[in-house]
């Protein structure tokens, strides 16, 4: 840091200042590379970590499926079931629409009744139980939306006279924060390196600038007064050439 021109540094200070100013640009240049590289490393691994969080919570979802057939030997007892559900992972709020087919496997024309047990989730329609008149080996599709009120992972049983079929559905919070996901380290840590790198350039900005030191006044030191002229010394010599006089 330079003084600006007119003002005056004591050594002391100006010392002290140069020794700080030198420290602060070091720890400056040092912060704003380790803030950039923490940007950017967490920058590039994000859209990795949030797939592998989606497979992983997609995986658990589709573990909770599961499927029992009916071997009644009573008619209309033994319905085939295929329930699609094309997203395993949900955001709360987030409405999404459960497709469920069900199949006459008897001879005979059937009714089934077919019902959703989904805790935790709004079934639009309302009612969870539907009646289906089907005839021989005929189908037919029901759809269900459901939107999660809640957190977690979480299975849809459906149930068509004697045979019925579960899914698994896991649903997240849409902020990446709360509750915290294997993605909220990315997040934070983009957070935290621009922080960083702007506070490192604004303290490389004030290193640059002057302190504004107190002008002092020069005052001029006294001049000396000038000596009188000297009158040039006449030498008379008389006329033995043994005395001599000066006359101002």
């Amino acid at each position: 840091m330079t003084v600006p021109p007119g003002h005056v540094c004591p050594y002391s200070i100006c010392g002290w200042e140069k020794r700080a100013n030198g420290c602060a640009f070091i720890f400056a240049i040092l912060g704003a590379i380790v803030g950039i590289v923490i940007l950017v490393v967490v920058t590039l691994t994000l859209n990795t970590t949030t797939l592998q969080t989606f497979q992983t919570l997609s995986q658990q979802a589709h573990s909770q499926d599961k499927g029992v057939a009916s071997t009644s030997q009573q008619p209309c007892a033994n319905p085939r079931l295929l329930v699609t559900a094309p997203i395993r992972v949900l955001l709360k709020s987030q409405t999404e629409a459960i497709t469920l087919q069900v199949t006459n496997l008897d001879t005979v024309e059937c009714d089934i009744t077919v019902s959703l047990v989904a805790p935790r989730f709004t079934l639009q329609p309302k009612d969870n139980q539907q009646l289906l008149a089907l005839a021989s080996s005929s189908s037919r599709a029901l759809v269900w939306r459901v939107t999660p009120t809640a957190l977690g992972l979480f299975t849809l049983a459906f149930t068509a006279g004697a045979a019925n079929q579960q899914v698994g559905i896991n649903v997240i919070s849409g902020n990446a924060f709360l509750p915290a996901q294997p993605q909220t380290l990315n997040y934070v840590g983009i957070f935290f390196g621009q922080l960083l790198s702007l506070a490192s350039l604004l303290v490389l900005i004030m290193v640059g600038r002057p302190l504004p030191f107190r002008r002092r006044r020069q005052t001029a030191l006294p001049s000396r007064p000038a000596a009188p002229p000297v009158a040039p010394v006449a030498l008379e010599t008389n006329v033995t050439g043994s005395a001599i006089t000066a006359d101002a």
